[in-house]
């Protein structure tokens, strides 16, 4: 899980776990919304051809981001995530009167990683907005599944042989 402080996601789950309010600084503002294990998988597949194809990619800097096509607003994940976190209530998703200093639309171009390395996101937005909320919502659930986050692994390594 990532935990790091005023970053949104862990944000919004620490605070739904609370039933508190959510404050959303840029609720318009897009986000390159991807799961970690698409972005260690490219690394891994960068790994890989620096051992088998060093000339090609040795030195050369990549990109692991979604397709521009994924892209969504910082209120549209909020309201996804929503979906299968009944402790969302929507009334409470503010805006911050505060003035931060932040992009409106953030990208990744990864044809660079498409192109050499074979790589693209193996989930979808859904499937990734899924995934992490259901291992948030098991983390701060009184009985925890042991097992979550290895049968999502499972999950997304017979993706990749597919």
């Amino acid at each position: 899980g990532d935990w790091s402080e005023d970053r949104l996601i862990p944000d919004c789950v620490r605070s739904w776990s609370k039933n508190k309010s959510v404050i959303l600084r840029n609720p318009k503002s897009t986000r390159p919304w991807q799961h970690v294990m698409d972005v260690l998988y490219g690394y891994i597949l960068l790994a890989i051809n620096l051992k088998i194809n060093a000339k090609k990619v040795h030195g050369e800097a990549f990109n692991f981001g979604p397709s521009i096509k994924n892209k969504l607003t910082v209120l549209k994940l909020v309201k996804k995530m929503g979906n299968s976190w009944k402790k969302v209530k929507f009334k409470k998703i503010i805006k911050n009167k505060r003035n931060f200093k932040e992009s409106k639309l953030l990208q990744l171009n990864s044809k660079k990683a498409k192109k050499y390395l074979n790589w693209s996101c193996r989930l979808n937005t859904k499937k990734t907005i899924d995934l992490v909320t259901l291992w948030y919502k098991d983390f701060y659930s009184k009985k925890r599944n042991k097992d979550l986050t290895i049968n999502q692994l499972d999950f997304f390594e017979n993706l990749l042989k597919k």
